[in-house]
């Protein structure tokens, strides 16, 4: 009996409990993309310049006789590791908006 009077009373108070509809959760625009059309885009974003300094350097790969140096958000660039006591600089590879790079099957 005290079970059932426990119950009875369990259900009439969840009757008075309510949910605040107007609570701390809002909507947040997480991502955006950034459109534009394939021939503006590699007219200006993409291109093979002479070398310049490292601004920000990411990721280090070295894959046969090079190193690739990624420049978070500007490109990567080229340095020739035939003698790996003095590496020389090669080339930079503009690629604006580049955050990583990877090297895949060889």
């Amino acid at each position: 009996m005290k079970n059932f009077v426990f119950l009875f009373c369990a259900i009439a108070l969840s009757a008075f409990v309510s949910c605040d509809d107007d609570g701390p959760y809002e909507d947040y625009l997480v991502a955006r993309p950034i459109v534009q059309d394939a021939i503006s885009f590699k007219a200006e974003a993409i291109d093979i310049t002479e070398p310049v300094a490292i601004v920000s350097s990411g990721k280090i790969y070295a894959y046969q006789d090079y190193i690739f140096v990624n420049d978070v958000n500007l490109g990567f660039h080229v340095l020739d590791n035939k003698n790996p006591s003095a590496p020389e600089s090669i080339a930079f590879i503009k690629l604006e908006g580049n955050f990583d790079i990877s090297i895949k099957d060889d």
